[in-house]
């Protein structure tokens, strides 16, 4: 057996539940266990960065690969960013004002052209337990860095939305949401930088992960650990299938 030098973990549904609005105490202690055995333990997830940074504030974790790929940091570092040239977010802004289509963007948080409609108040509750409400205004002059732009609509407005941005990456990962991001941003890409910084061999890594936008990581790892055998795509791409993660991963290594 390969001898495992890093653990990379989904967050949504596989280390934090829907219910919860953090980690639960049993995680925090499996962790901080990894942690303290010298295992590199890596959050790869598409959510924006902030909103899992108590995970490297409180030193649970070595690094985290946010934005779906777009973003690996460290407490101290940014290890790699693929960010989205102002022109074309102010071009995909100014497309979503037009269709009328709420939006969002990810820079280390997250915002919005504050449209409302069912479809981001849906979304944002489903996918990130979010309202509008807790989203700040997008505007050209702040100049941030954006990883990963939003449209919240539906599966029909795909066809517009791909002759606009033709260049662009569209992946649909919500009935009411399509992510719309850079052509060489995948989670694996990531997770790949991550360990080239830790000079951690793809072998020498487990990946867990719930759902299928997890698919390729578990692939790319030594070891992949499904969450569940709710998908038959993902039980088929890991080596074994886990009802949920707890102190038995520690077995692993």
């Amino acid at each position: 057996m390969a001898p495992y030098k890093a653990i990379i973990f989904d967050y949504d549904e596989t280390l934090r539940l829907q219910a919860e609005t953090r980690i639960s105490n049993d995680i925090v202690l499996l962790l901080m266990t990894l942690r303290r055995n010298k295992i590199r333990v890596i959050l790869a997830t598409g959510r924006p960065h902030q909103h899992c940074q108590y995970l490297l504030e409180e030193q649970l974790v070595d690094c985290i690969i946010s934005a779906n790929g777009s973003l690996v940091m460290t407490q101290n570092k940014r290890i790699h960013a693929i960010t989205i040239p102002q022109p074309k977010v102010e071009t995909f802004n100014n497309f979503c004002l037009e269709q009328q289509l709420p939006n969002t963007f990810y820079t280390e948080s997250l915002l919005t052209n504050k449209m409302v409609n069912d479809d981001i108040t849906i979304g944002l509750k489903q996918a990130l337990n979010l309202k509008p409400t807790d989203l700040d205004l997008y505007s050209p002059k702040l100049k941030t860095d954006i990883f990963v732009m939003c449209a919240f609509c539906e599966k029909q407005a795909d066809i517009k939305l791909s002759q606009s941005f033709p260049d662009m990456t569209l992946i649909r990962w919500h009935p009411k949401i399509v992510s719309v991001l850079t052509t060489t941003v995948t989670k694996v890409n990531g997770i790949k930088k991550a360990l080239d910084y830790y000079q951690i061999e793809q072998e020498n890594c487990i990946a867990v992960g719930d759902g299928l936008n997890d698919i390729e990581m578990l692939e790319y790892a030594g070891m992949g650990l499904s969450v569940g055998a709710q998908h038959p795509d993902l039980v088929a791409a890991a080596d074994h299938v886990i009802d949920k993660v707890d102190r038995r991963i520690l077995t692993l290594f």
